[in-house]
């Protein structure tokens, strides 16, 4: 199914405030687990009260929820964001909106608005609990309020993928002015939460004094696992990032001379050593560039052949417009590497209308991996 032109798994089961809803697979587990788990009456089993009062626990949680996503996107829209549409997942549900412009302000705001919107719904709660219902809603509104404050509890944690994980990305950004330090925050808190997650099973049993319960065990892997490779997630991302905006076109490129076609070996190594350049850059009929080749190459040539040699024998042809331009950097070296990937091995860098050197798309690799 595609929305917004993204391919999306699930149902669409219909809109609110134009948002496409979707189901997703995933979501039919969540509510299957969590009915069996809060139906199941110790030393009865289930029955079809206890069921049905975890039904009706589980229409809360997911009623919450939703109000929780829609908070996300009403935020979004003020903020003048499309909100592509809300989803139900194993994990409960997110919101999915188009990225924004480059400010870290409405970020943390669209974020934060989440777990308010379930602090808010756990005061309706507080104060139906103590309005003098009757008993029985009066339970149920209590049980409603502890559950919001709980999902507003968890999902402001400082953990990606979490709503407060995303805050702290936004706010970190906005003091240092560097998204990727917000990245690198959020990845070691998000790995420090992780863990004390992984531990709470262990340090509520001591404290309590009696053995590990083997479902709090489960639940805080299951925690675990959806945190840790989030967090891994992260600081990769940011170091990528740091490698990306550290890529110039002029700071990776081989310095180079251009010199006429019909010039022999000889001629261009002579032109390359009185620039001190490393590169060979052969021009057209035209004078377009039409390839390059490097000195090292040019002088595996024989010195007593190279006046008669023609730079045929070692070009490296370029397709017309497989160049980019000397001031580029980050992203843009990216996109131009991208571009021409499939039919050349390299850009020629203009200055201008100057080709001035040769940037391999092999280094560029490079040092995106961390190797150069």
């Amino acid at each position: 199914m595609k929305i917004s032109g993204q391919d999306v798994r699930g149902v669409r089961i219909g809109t609110m405030m134009d948002v496409p809803v979707v189901v997703q697979p995933g979501s039919v587990l969540f509510v299957v687990v969590l009915v069996a788990l809060w139906g199941y009456e110790p030393g009865e089993g289930w029955t079809r009260s206890s069921v049905a009062l975890g039904a009706l626990l589980v229409a809360l949680i997911i009623g919450s929820v939703f109000l929780h996503e829609l908070g996300h996107a009403y935020v979004a829209r003020l903020f003048g964001r499309k909100v592509h549409y809300i989803a139900f997942s194993l994990w409960g549900a997110h919101t999915t909106t188009a990225k924004g412009d480059n400010n870290p302000r409405p970020n943390a705001l669209i974020s934060a608005v989440g777990p308010a919107v379930n602090v808010v719904l756990g005061g309706i709660g507080i104060a139906l609990a103590y309005a003098g219902l009757p008993e029985s809603i009066g339970d149920i509104a209590l049980t409603f309020a502890v559950l919001n404050f709980i999902l507003a509890f968890f999902n402001a944690l400082p953990a990606l993928p979490l709503d407060g994980g995303h805050a702290l990305v936004s706010v970190v950004w906005a003091v240092t002015g560097k998204e990727t330090t917000g990245f690198r925050v959020v990845g070691w808190s998000g790995r420090a939460v992780a863990v004390l997650i992984g531990v709470a099973p262990f340090a509520l049993a001591a404290a309590r004094g009696s053995d590990v319960r083997l479902w709090d065990v489960i639940l805080a892997g299951l925690i675990l696992s959806y945190l840790w490779p989030a967090a891994r997630r992260a600081l990769a991302f940011a170091t990528v990032k740091d490698r990306i905006h550290g890529i110039s076109a002029r700071a990776l490129m081989a310095e180079a001379v251009a010199v006429d076609h019909r010039s022999t070996v000889a001629e261009a190594l002579a032109a390359a050593t009185r620039r001190s350049a490393t590169a060979v850059i052969v021009l057209a009929e035209d004078g377009a560039p039409a390839g390059w080749f490097t000195t090292a190459a040019a002088a595996a040539i024989p010195s007593d052949r190279r006046a008669e040699t023609s730079l045929m024998a070692v070009i490296v042809p370029v397709p017309r417009g497989a160049h980019i331009d000397a001031e580029a950097a980050g992203q843009q070296v990216l996109v131009e590497s991208a571009k021409h990937s499939r039919s050349a091995n390299a850009l020629i860098v203009m200055d201008a209308t100057t080709p001035v050197g040769v940037l391999s798309i092999a280094d560029i690799e490079a040092r995106l991996q961390g190797k150069s």
